[in-house]
């Protein structure tokens, strides 16, 4: 089921690659923001959080077996006269009509988490285009500004250039 907001593009009128973020987010906003999250986190108060190990024990319904749960609904629906009286029939609705509404939860989070994933790496870009200018200008600077060569020392460190190539870079361009 789609999301009902469009994070991809929350701004039209922007291309996001080559314009700046430009924005800001104040103590009260990233509050209120934290708050409200709060809230859907407490009107969610079943969410679990599982273990690695418990994850690797549970049955799950992959990709190839989740068009088996409704099957099996529709089945307990139907012919309940079939199941003895210890199966759980209430609990197997709440799971099965639970899913769809968390499933659209899902999306939706997704989709915000990938829209705050964008931006910041957007912003990360745009701060290293800031620390190259302010790396230049107070390089430059240095020896007439007091105060300022430890600063730059401490900058130039993440400049330095590395003996080994970075990962990705292909040392030879002709293989």
């Amino acid at each position: 089921m789609p999301g009902r907001h469009e994070y991809t593009n929350l701004n039209p009128q922007r291309n996001m690659t080559s314009q700046n973020i430009s924005s800001a987010l104040t103590a009260e906003q990233l509050a209120a923001i934290l708050d409200k999250l709060d809230e859907v986190q407490a009107s969610l108060s079943f969410l679990i959080s599982l273990s690695n190990e418990d994850r690797k024990r549970l049955f799950k319904a992959g990709a190839s077996r989740a068009g088996s749960i409704p099957i099996a609904h529709q089945i307990a629906t139907g012919f309940p006269d079939i199941f003895p009286g210890t199966f759980q029939k209430a609990e197997m609705d709440k799971d099965v009509l639970l899913m769809a509404p968390l499933q659209t939860i899902r999306a939706e989070l997704a989709a915000m988490t990938s829209a705050v994933d964008d931006t910041l790496l957007k912003l990360s870009s745009e701060c290293m285009s800031h620390v190259l200018e302010t790396y230049k200008y107070a390089k430059a600077a240095q020896n007439g500004v007091p105060g300022i060569k430890p600063l730059v020392e401490q900058l130039a460190v993440y400049f330095e250039r590395s003996s080994r190539p970075i990962q990705g870079d292909n040392p030879n361009p002709a293989s």
